[in-house]
């Protein structure tokens, strides 16, 4: 039997029709960046492309590790609840919980070259140079779903049943999970199309079944900068960085169907149960780069923008199907091992187009904000193991679209305390033609305490946004639809000091 990954489920949120898509949904899954940095940058909702002097810029707008005068070194730990809460057919609302607990950010910026003659004053020379290396999580995939209920209206096996008569060829010729379907006697040839000349399938079961869903989703994003940045006349800083990036992401799922009543099988000896076992780890690097400048014509208010240059990642995929049967009579089919693949491919990810404003009050204040600006129709993806070059292209100008991110914050001063607030929107990147609104907001609130060269920051962030999850896919579009609403809780401490 042939292995055909574009035919399998691993997991289709966002798009109801086309099982191709399913190389589109993980681009946008790893273009995509939460929310992550230092504890002073996220209490401010990630707005700082204008800001500069904290150890986020190095993941940021580089333009402002310029504007370190003294060596800066801290590290920042966070933990992540993530609640899924949804209703699964008639069920009540379900709620499924994952944590993490990670180092999410360690950054050093060093003063290389320091004009100690004009570092308090405006003039026309350059003032400094600052050299800094920081790593910073980007991305956090940890989730668990776990929905179940009755289904009285379809079952799994119809799914299975239709792609196989679809494709219209002997069982022994099916790709190998449905292969799997029908040698677990959850599909059966039926007869042949006399216009077509394919063979049609039917199915074990149409409905009044118990279904059980359980995802378990791992992993994350991470990414090391480098920077150089430069300091002309305290009113100019320009910035630079090479990015070099890691992901992990692994995805155990599992569907269960219970209480099958066989509509072809002998009562005593039919299947009233089967289990569908799927796996997915995708492990990458990538390279990319950022530049950005700062202007602060007075000292009230600051400018800024950054270009972050699309990431080319470098993709390796493993991936394994299996499918097991129980009957009335305690009998077990399975197949003899699951069946396996391995894919390489190339993702690129679109350019990031920021700018931002700050306004600061004495030294007591400021409120900033940023806008980013990006195109999702512009991922494009490139493999050598399978042709889907053409496909891909045609989901992604289909279903994604540019989208607009905002953040804004600010920080108030009371002596050695500063109190911070802010917001952050992720626009919706999905076209009209998608039923997924992508859109996710982030609130966040911390604190920061100083005391002479060590400081402490601590943030508490708030994220929600919704998808929709579907186990199979029917004909008729009448298959469950999972509408799942997920809240991620995070707390983030970071400690350092300057010297």
């Amino acid at each position: 039997m042939k292995f055909n990954k574009l035919t399998l489920l691993l997991p289709l949120l966002a798009f109801p029709t086309l099982l191709k898509a399913q190389y589109a949904e993980d681009g946008l899954k790893f273009s995509q960046q939460t929310l992550g940095g230092t504890a002073r940058y996220l209490s401010i909702g990630g707005a700082q492309t204008s800001l500069g002097g904290d150890l986020g810029s190095l993941s940021g707008n580089p333009a402002g590790v310029g504007m370190f005068r003294k060596c800066d070194i801290a590290m920042s730990l966070q933990f992540n609840s993530n609640d899924a809460n949804a209703n699964y057919l008639t069920s009540s609302k379900q709620t499924a919980n994952a944590s993490s607990f990670k180092l999410s950010n360690l950054s050093l910026a060093l003063p290389v070259y320091v004009n100690r003659s004009k570092v308090n004053e405006v003039s026309n020379e350059w003032v400094g140079v600052t050299l800094g290396i920081g790593y910073n999580r980007t991305n956090d995939f940890y989730a668990d779903y776990n929905f179940g209920g009755r289904n009285a209206g379809n079952s799994i096996t119809q799914s299975f049943s239709q792609r196989a008569s679809n494709i219209g060829v002997p069982n022994e010729n099916l790709p190998d999970d449905l292969g799997f379907a029908y040698d677990n006697y959850l599909i059966d040839e039926d007869a042949v199309d006399p216009n077509t000349g394919k063979i049609l399938y039917v199915p074990i079961s149409t409905g009044n079944v118990d279904q059980l869903i359980q995802n378990n989703y791992k992993g994350g994003q991470s990414e090391t900068n480098i920077v150089v940045s430069a300091n002309y006349g305290n009113k100019l800083y320009i910035g630079g960085a090479l990015t070099f990036s890691n992901q992990n992401y692994d995805v155990e799922s599992f569907f269960k169907e219970n209480g099958i009543n066989s509509i072809f099988q002998s009562p005593s000896t039919s299947v009233v149960m089967l289990n569908q076992i799927q796996t997915q780890s995708v492990k990458g690097n990538a390279f990319s780069g950022k530049i950005g400048a700062i202007y602060r014509p007075v000292d009230q208010f600051r400018i800024g923008g950054s270009i972050n240059f699309p990431t080319s990642w470098n993709m390796k995929e493993d991936y394994s199907y299996d499918l097991n049967s129980t009957t009335k009579n305690g009998t077990y089919y399975e197949p003899t091992s699951p069946s396996t693949s391995f894919f390489e491919y190339k993702l690129t990810t679109p350019f990031k187009y920021n700018l931002g404003a700050s306004y600061f009050i004495g030294k007591q204040a400021f409120i900033t904000a940023d806008v980013e600006f990006v195109d999702y129709s512009t991922m494009k993806f490139k493999s050598s193991d399978f042709d889907t070059d053409q496909n891909f292209k045609s989901d992604i100008k289909e279903f994604y679209r540019s989208t607009v991110n905002l953040h804004i914050g600010g920080e108030v001063k009371f002596d050695q305390l500063s109190v911070r607030a802010g917001f952050a929107q992720n626009g919706n990147p999905f076209s009209e033609r998608s039923e997924n609104d992508g859109k996710r907001n982030y609130y966040t609130g911390g604190l920061g305490y100083r005391v002479n060269n060590f400081y402490i920051d601590a943030v508490y962030v708030n994220s929600s946004y919704k998808t929709t999850y579907r186990p199979y896919l029917l004909d008729d579009f009448s298959e469950p639809v999972v509408n799942i609403k997920q809240s991620n809780n995070s707390v983030v401490l970071t400690v350092g000091t300057r010297f």
